[in-house]
């Protein structure tokens, strides 16, 4: 139970930091380089909203959890030696 401590904790606050702050960053940036995000122009309800949710939000919350709890666990691997 405590061998995962680390990575557990650290899990939940990687994937809302890295989720909110990727998105408003790949809006930001599209914005800033005069891309348009047509996706964005209406209100986001059924498939298409969850694809965009999926693309903008939650698949770069994931990719940053993934690498976060990674490297948790090296750490944690390097202090237990």
């Amino acid at each position: 139970m405590r061998r995962y401590l680390l990575q557990a904790a650290v899990a939940p606050v990687a994937f809302g930091f890295c989720s909110i702050i990727s998105a408003g960053a790949i809006i930001l940036i599209s914005d800033h380089a005069g891309i348009h995000l047509a996706v964005l122009d209406r209100p986001l309800d059924g498939i298409r909203g969850v694809m965009i949710a999926l693309a903008i939000y939650i698949t770069p919350g994931m990719i940053g959890t993934w690498l976060a709890v990674s490297f948790a666990g090296r750490i944690k691997m390097r202090v237990s030696k």
